[in-house]
């Protein structure tokens, strides 16, 4: 590692590493143009409106700050973002020619180890991207496919007890005490690994992309991603998004009337748990074929449908 690097260690704030890239001796001044974004960077998202208003005052006052790059690997003569993005975008935004980098020379190890300290650092990484970027530092260290790790976890964190592996199996006896040395530089522990990171990348697109880019919360995104029916979804994402479901507990009990049958019927007298359960039934995608099927039963549910509209109008 070169000398900025070797500062890095144990620096544990975005001021402080902040610090010591403007401080290094390699500063230059480097063409927006020869600046290469990394695949590998964990954020994958960065909010338009923030990058738009940097770059207004990047126009009006000039570019603040150093970026941490990195010779291009393989394209000669170019550099490679380590740290800094989120200015190196908006920079490009405000049509900068130029900005201030620190060049440092940095393997992918390195890189990523860097990258993801910033991004962790700064606390507003989506649970998604951070799971990324883990599984990415965990591939790079141990030589497993993301699958293999993925597979490991899930198999053998049981075993994992009082600081040591207590299974038979020999990869997992040398690979997952890597595997939790490394979680353990980002504060993250085995179990919560599994239980929520890994649990995110199950989630349906839609729910995802409302994760990444909505700022959905993770807690909800789970939640919601309980729901099969993509329509079903669209519309608790957009109830979230709209802000008529804000707390956790009013996400949970929505979805849980979406997707829990009734244990039984509701009596006759219970006429808003009639209500409820004919809507549920409604919602089914094999009760909505079935009356689809029928032209007399589909004329029916749309007069229904315009009844309850016209009673509503006025509410």
């Amino acid at each position: 590692m070169g000398r900025v690097s070797e500062t890095l260690k144990g620096v544990n704030s975005p001021a402080a590493i902040e610090d010591a890239i403007a401080n290094s001796t390699s500063v230059h001044d480097i063409q927006l143009e020869l600046i290469d974004r990394w695949e590998q960077q964990p954020r994958k998202f960065f909010d338009q409106g923030a990058l738009e208003s940097l770059a207004d005052t990047f126009k009006r006052k000039g570019f603040k700050g150093v970026i941490l790059v990195r010779p291009h690997p393989e394209r000669e003569k170019r550099y490679q973002i380590v740290w800094g993005e989120r200015r190196f975008r908006a920079a490009q935004i405000a049509a900068l020619p130029s900005v201030q980098c620190c060049v440092e020379q940095l393997d992918d190890d390195e890189a990523l180890d860097l990258a993801m300290g910033e991004n962790l650092l700064r606390e507003d990484l989506s649970k998604l991207e951070e799971t990324i970027g883990l599984l990415a530092v965990l591939q790079s260290k141990t030589g497993l496919e993301e699958s293999a790790i993925i597979r490991m976890v899930n198999s053998h964190t049981r075993y994992w007890k009082n600081g040591s592996y207590t299974g038979t199996n020999d990869e997992a006896a040398e690979k997952l005490p890597v595997i939790v040395e490394l979680l353990k530089r980002y504060n993250v522990a085995l179990s919560t690994f599994k239980s929520k990171h890994l649990q995110v990348l199950g989630l349906p697109e839609d729910v995802k992309k409302a994760h990444l880019e909505g700022g959905l919360d993770y807690s909800k995104a789970i939640e919601i991603g309980k729901i099969g029916d993509e329509f079903e979804r669209a519309d608790m994402l957009e109830l979230v998004a709209e802000g008529k479901l804000t707390s956790l507990k009013d996400v949970s009990e929505a979805v849980k009337d979406l997707t829990e049958e009734p244990k039984r019927a509701p009596t006759q007298e219970d006429w808003q748990g009639r209500f409820k359960f004919a809507v549920t039934k409604f919602k089914s995608q094999k009760t909505w074929e079935y009356l689809m099927q029928d032209a007399e039963r589909k004329d029916r549910i749309q007069s229904l449908v315009q009844e309850l509209e016209e009673l509503l109008e006025d509410e």
